[in-house]
């Protein structure tokens, strides 16, 4: 059974051969381009199945005398927070986006309230706000049934091997029922995922990984982090590389990194979705895990050179990742800063990161210094200067060659793909290691600084 599809890269329209999901994913190859798989096998398979039609689940959850946690929207866009308070590294909430409440209701009363949804994409918003939920399959909340109709989804998972790997997540299926107009906003996962339509219709407009400058995502400590801040209908931004409609029956598979922008088309839409590791995001990983080094350690201790020597790690970031973009601190700050408050000419922060500022003045940048990288050192290293230069820092960095080399090698022979993933990755370092540095109400004002840096 073989199908065909459209889609549009670059201005030229591409005719792509498809394949059953099960047969395709048997091949084990890497997929880091998306593919629409009409009448999927799968998704034809979990749409015959009564226990995920609306009217279905909504009896199934309400006779296990179970409500669904329901998130309300005060307009049609879900926007969902990260939990990283946890972790300290947390930006308030610039309120962005359309308010997000969770509140318990009987799945009969969310599934009118999803058919009572009357508007589109380019239509005002109603003052009601639009209804969503989601949740994984064997959630007590949805009764027994939805889990058994979909037996065998593990034919789902994108890249059986990275599921091997002894880092990788677990792979399950999830559920996703919204109204007509309820619409997720763009974001990327940073795992594969295989989306089947088993109820209604689903609008999906992706972008490849390389455009996340454009598409000006938050910045990682804030709750929102990987979420587009751009309004994709008005906002000037690349055309989408796939627009496309999903019907019943058919499947989409979203490769890792790429970003979705997702719209529930009909009175009501039930998808379903199997999230699985992807080799990209197991290589960013090993990245990530590379700590400062001990030049920009020291230099947190002496607030005056602590910009420029931020910049030159940068700098070398980008050497030994094979990126070539002596602004790249000016494109993160434009990209993810520039859209939320403007920083303050008096205290050099924004309004956001004074609420969170402690009350001292001046900030002891002792307190976060990493003991594991002075232990080594011999006393008379334990001051810096301005001399240390980026060639310096490469060196001081080279044994993350390798990191970076696996980084670029699970993007295959897909170059765009690899630049997107790179910069991506680099963007989630500097912002760590900023955050480590000077803790997350101070991470804008040392990016600027240091972005100040790379024009001197």
């Amino acid at each position: 059974e073989i199908s065909q599809c459209q889609w549009q890269l670059g201005g030229r329209r591409f005719i792509l051969s498809e394949v059953p999901v099960s047969l395709w994913l048997s091949r084990g190859e890497k997929m880091l381009r998306p593919r629409v798989l009409r009448q999927s096998e799968l998704a034809v398979r979990w749409a015959a199945q009564r226990a995920l039609t609306p009217d279905t689940i909504a009896t199934d959850s309400e006779a296990a005398g179970q409500h669904l946690t329901v998130k309300r929207s005060s307009g049609r866009h879900f926007m969902y927070s990260e939990d990283v308070q946890g972790r300290g590294l947390r930006l308030p909430d610039s309120g962005i986006g359309s308010e997000v409440q969770m509140m318990p209701m009987p799945a009969s009363q969310f599934m009118a309230a999803c058919r009572q949804q009357q508007f589109l994409a380019d239509s005002s918003e109603p003052h009601s706000g639009a209804v969503y939920f989601t949740s994984r399959l064997d959630d007590p909340q949805l009764g027994p049934g939805a889990a058994v109709a979909v037996e065998g989804w593990e034919a789902a998972i994108v890249d059986p091997g990275a599921t091997q790997h002894p880092g990788a997540s677990e792979a399950y299926p999830s559920i996703w029922i919204g109204g007509q107009g309820s619409t997720t906003q763009a974001h990327y996962d940073v795992s594969h995922n295989y989306f089947a339509q088993t109820h209604g219709r689903k609008r999906f407009r992706l972008w490849g990984p390389e455009h996340h400058w454009e598409l000006k995502v938050f910045p990682d400590a804030h709750p929102r982090a990987r979420k587009s801040q751009v309004d994709i209908d008005t906002t000037s931004i690349p055309p989408p590389l796939l627009d496309v409609t999903l019907e019943v029956g058919d499947a989409l598979v979203i490769p890792a990194f790429w970003f979705h922008h997702v719209e529930a088309l009909g009175d009501i839409s039930v998808s379903v979705n199997v999230f699985s590791e992807a080799g990209p995001k197991l290589a960013a990983a090993q990245v990530l895990s590379v700590y400062e080094p001990a030049s920009l350690v020291l230099a947190s201790t002496q607030g005056d050179i602590l910009a420029t020597q931020f910049q030159r790690t940068v700098q070398a970031l980008c050497s030994l990742a094979g990126i070539e973009d002596h602004n790249f601190l000016r494109r993160l700050v434009e990209s993810r800063y520039d859209l939320l408050d403007h920083v303050s000419p008096s205290s050099g922060v924004s309004a956001r990161q004074s609420e969170v500022l402690q009350e001292e003045t001046e900030v002891d940048y002792s307190k976060f210094l990493l003991p594991e990288f002075l232990e080594d050192l011999p006393n008379e290293r334990h001051t810096t200067n301005s001399a240390v230069t980026v060639d310096d820092i490469v060196a001081e960095l080279d044994y993350t060659r390798p990191a970076f080399d696996r980084l670029v090698q699970s993007c295959g022979d897909d170059k765009t793909y690899c630049r997107g993933l790179v910069e991506i990755t680099l963007c989630h370092l500097v912002e760590l290691w900023a955050v480590r540095t000077v803790q997350a109400a101070g991470v804008e004002k040392l990016l600027r600084d240091a972005a100040a840096c790379e024009s001197r």
